[in-house]
């Protein structure tokens, strides 16, 4: 029974430092040093053994908090040091070896719990140093990645703006052989439609020279057969020879008539293929509208056969 308390504050020291098996294992190895010389001593020395162990067993939590031991934490380790000591003066008997060892063992054991503490720290420090690193790298690829991406864009916008330059280019020669294709496309129409009305235009012109003589004729027999009579000074005239320069006035004027009649006929026929000549001129304007429309259409789907073959 005596032995249960030492026992027990030794495994509440003991669950609390189970974090950290380095620090662990020293401090059982030195319980189990301990526990032995205060089980044979006496009843009598367990409570004074039990005060020391327990008065040790502060510093030795201490250093499991996450930041380095203080001035203040090394300050209360030698404090308890200094009254273990007195404990160990004052008391009926002298301090034995095991009491000493044990004391120089806790002692060792908090050194190597500071000193392992250092060493967290610093390779905590060394990790971040390699994050930082690695934050750098990642910055430096990505501005890497950046800058090969503004180089693409920039590689890419000024192939494009050739592409459009040459695409306009091409789209203005295009326009200009549409234009000159219309244009030669109306003169062969104006052509070929004059072409079919030369015949025409010379039969007007054998019509027209046939009318004005028939004319001029009428015009002289008429001024001939008025000059003939005699109307002023008394003169006289013969009823036989009246009649017969009124019956070849008539009869001249029968012959201009029936000129003229013949002369009507074949206007009245010029006239009628006027009008289909100009029926036709209007089919044909009609033919050019929609020839003009399925060039523009051909026009469109050559630019864009052309694009689509840049573009492979």
């Amino acid at each position: 029974m005596g032995n249960t308390p030492v026992s027990g504050t030794g495994l509440s020291s003991l669950r609390r430092l189970s974090s950290s098996e380095e620090a662990s294992k020293p401090l059982q190895r030195a319980y189990s040093d301990d526990v032995r010389p205060l089980s044979l001593d006496g009843i009598g020395r367990i409570g004074y053994e039990r005060k020391s162990f327990d008065d040790f067993s502060l510093p030795v939590l201490r250093p499991q908090k996450s930041a380095p031991a203080t001035p203040s934490e090394k300050a209360g380790l030698a404090f308890a040091g200094v009254r273990s000591q007195s404990y160990s003066a004052t008391g009926s008997r002298p301090a034995s070896p095991s009491r000493t060892s044990v004391l120089s063992r806790v002692l060792s054991f908090v050194a190597d719990l500071i000193k392992g503490k250092k060493g967290a720290a610093y390779i905590e420090g060394h990790q971040l140093r390699l994050f930082y690193n690695r934050y750098l790298q990642w910055r430096f690829a990505n501005a890497r990645v950046e800058a090969v991406l503004f180089i693409q864009t920039a590689i890419v916008e000024k192939t494009l703006f050739n592409v459009w330059n040459a695409t306009s280019s091409l789209w203005e020669f295009v326009i200009r052989k549409r234009i000159n294709l219309q244009q030669l496309m109306l003169e062969l129409k104006l052509n070929s439609i004059l072409n079919d009305q030369m015949t025409f235009l010379d039969d007007w012109a054998v019509l027209e020279r046939d009318h004005v003589d028939a004319l001029s004729g009428a015009v002289e027999d008429l001024e001939a057969s008025t000059l003939c009579l005699p109307l002023t000074g008394g003169a006289t005239v013969d009823i036989k020879v009246l009649k017969v320069a009124i019956c070849q006035a008539v009869d001249i004027i029968k012959t201009m008539g029936s000129a003229i009649c013949s002369l009507l006929s074949r206007v009245e026929g010029m006239n009628h293929l006027i009008s289909e000549v100009a029926v036709v001129v209007a089919r044909e304007k009609a033919m050019l509208d929609q020839c003009e429309v399925i060039l523009a259409s051909v026009a469109t789907m050559q630019v864009r056969a052309m694009i689509y073959g840049l573009r492979k």
